[in-house]
């Protein structure tokens, strides 16, 4: 009789979004603090960037991301919109209404937030360009 391996828990998938702010990492963690309803947040940094993690509601994650130097981001992620210098990442994305979201954190910030990518994996991304303006519905990007 042989038994078979458990399978792997796959990750969950994440939910990555991007703006433009001249807010420094702590000024932004206390917008999405207020916008999303998320709890305290905790700060660390490395070289290149510094970042901030905090739960949200209805048991998400939030990771604020605000690299040190202009095009890190993009750098990193080809799918992050010009200009943007802060990302969001919001997981597990099959409990998120992206949309709502990515509304409140345009209306908090009142600038625009692009939600361009999901994360299914590894090696697995679905990448898309979809806009956020403060007081609008979300316009794709052609």
């Amino acid at each position: 009789m042989t038994t078979e391996e458990p399978a792997a828990a796959s990750p969950p998938s994440q939910e990555h979004l991007a703006l433009r702010t001249s807010l420094g990492l702590e000024a932004c963690c206390a917008v999405v603090q207020a916008a999303l309803g998320a709890g305290p947040f905790q700060f660390d940094s490395e070289d290149e960037t510094e970042w901030g993690e905090a739960a949200g509601p209805g048991g998400i994650m939030v990771n604020v991301s605000r690299p040190y130097r202009k095009g890190t981001l993009q750098r990193w992620d080809p799918s992050v919109p010009r200009g943007c210098n802060v990302g969001v990442t919001l997981w597990p994305a099959a409990s998120l209404n992206v949309a709502e979201l990515a509304r409140a954190l345009a209306e908090a910030f009142g600038a625009p937030v692009h939600h361009h990518r999901t994360w299914l994996g590894p090696g697995r991304n679905a990448t898309f360009h979809q806009q956020f303006a403060p007081g609008s519905v979300a316009e794709q990007a052609p």
